[in-house]
């Protein structure tokens, strides 16, 4: 039975509210003390007193209009988006955990998704909608269950993504970090928190590969977010496999790579030992392999990869993996300063022969700070790119004075000193925009 708003704020009481706080909770929003979930900034037009899949998809296609990034569905909730980085509802009545599972049934293509969330397994999957003019506009997906008053509930988010990636001149990076974005062989890797654009970063760069190169580009990807293969100018051949639905898991990507002669390849992401062993040493081997870390900076990257296996490989493996290393790029998202979306910031680090040497050197219980002087030195700092970005109005004070902060907090914890018998001065200005050359 459909319930108006009016009701509903009559009827709520006390354990459904704890129900709707923890469905909040699941997806990630706030919750708000109110009881009738009005509509914040926006309220999508159209009838929602039951919510089906024609529905929904009316819905998304609404909110692509209003330049959202996410969706999200919960129990006991209003249906809520995100724009520029901020949770807004969209709609007044509150959904049922019945409608939620029939939408991620029918989202997912899995009858029985609705009751593996149920006992205990999420499930990410592609979702794909008709827009006007043939266009399509693709979704990823993620279904969870969670509390619904003092049953089983289930929450869905739907990540907007656009049919191809951006192109790398809209990407705003300097022309020698293109170019080391691109080596023929080695390991690239883009690390930063969830949300923070690391797969489009990435995408974009294979874009700018297969439309200019004549190379085979392979993915493995959890779900496929862009489409590639689709390029209209591409050059390159590029296939497109999707974990779990082409191939069970990321630990086979690696060996099943070496058996499909590419070029170029992408590993969605690089978690397990397998998967990490084996694409630093293919990466060694002739091709250019790409991935993606949930790090908090350039420098915590190889001492947290490493820390996956166990203590006494730890120093092998650390040095495998900076002998294959090339680039790495720390990114995140900030609301830009006049409120229009957001904007990326960013720390680097390029890799040469004179970085790889010293961090081969550096015992893994310095790799951090060893890695940080690097950076401040050689690369580009996170703090670097947040000061200029706000001399040049993309962000706001309020946002440059927290990193500020940040940093000077960090500074004052202090980290050991790192016990290395070899000088920077060693190291020649390789990293001036005028005199990178990075083809290796």
């Amino acid at each position: 039975m459909c319930m108006s708003a009016d009701t509903e704020s009559v009827t709520m009481d006390t354990h459904s509210k704890d129900a709707a706080a923890d469905a909040y909770e699941s997806v990630g929003l706030v919750p708000v003390d109110d009881s009738e979930s009005e509509p914040d900034a926006l309220e999508y037009p159209g009838d929602t007193s039951f919510i089906n899949v024609e529905v929904a998809n009316d819905i998304l296609k609404w909110s692509i209009l209003q330049d959202a990034s996410d969706i999200a569905f919960a129990p006991n909730e209003a249906i809520w988006l995100r724009r520029h980085g901020e949770w807004v509802r969209i709609t007044r009545r509150r959904l049922t955990t019945h409608e939620i599972g029939l939408l991620l049934d029918q989202f997912s293509k899995q009858p029985s998704a609705s009751s593996q969330t149920k006992s205990g397994q999420d499930i990410d999957f592609p979702y794909e909608i008709t827009l006007q003019r043939g266009k399509r506009a693709r979704f990823r997906c993620n279904g969870t269950g969670c509390r619904d008053n003092w049953s089983q509930g289930i929450a869905i988010v739907m990540r907007t993504i656009p049919e191809f990636p951006p192109k790398i001149e809209t990407m705003e990076l300097p022309d020698y970090l293109v170019n080391a974005f691109k080596p023929k062989y080695g390991l690239v890797l883009v690390t930063g928190p969830v949300g923070s654009g690391k797969s489009t970063l990435l995408s974009s760069v294979l874009r700018d590969i297969a439309e200019k190169e004549r190379k085979h580009i392979i993915t493995y990807e959890a779900p496929i977010e862009f489409d590639l293969m689709g390029l209209p100018e591409k050059r390159s051949l590029v296939v497109q496999t999707e974990v779990p639905n082409h191939l069970h898991s990321f630990g086979a990507a690696p060996r099943n790579s070496l058996r499909r002669a590419g070029d170029v390849i992408l590993f969605g992401e690089a978690r397990d030992q397998e998967t990490l062993r084996n694409m630093s040493i293919e990466a060694e081997t002739g091709v250019a392999v790409y991935s993606t870390v949930h790090t908090n900076s350039v420098s915590e990257t190889i001492s947290r990869m490493v820390r996956e296996f166990p203590e006494n490989e730890r120093d092998g493996m650390a040095a495998t993996l900076v002998a294959a290393m090339r680039v790495i790029v720390h990114q995140r998202l900030v609301v830009r300063a006049d409120g229009k979306g957001r904007v990326a910031i960013r720390e680097w680090l390029i890799f040469d022969d004179h970085i790889r040497d010293i961090l081969v050197k550096t015992p893994i219980k310095d790799m951090i700070p060893v890695t940080e002087d690097l950076v401040n030195r050689y690369g580009r700092s996170l703090m670097v790119d947040v000061t200029e970005k706000h001399e040049q109005g993309f962000i706001s004070t309020q946002e440059f004075e927290m990193y500020q902060q940040i940093k000077s907090s960090s500074d004052a914890a202090g980290n050991s000193q790192p016990d290395y018998d070899f000088s920077f001065d060693e190291i020649p200005p390789l990293y001036h925009p005028d005199n990178v050359s990075l083809t290796d």
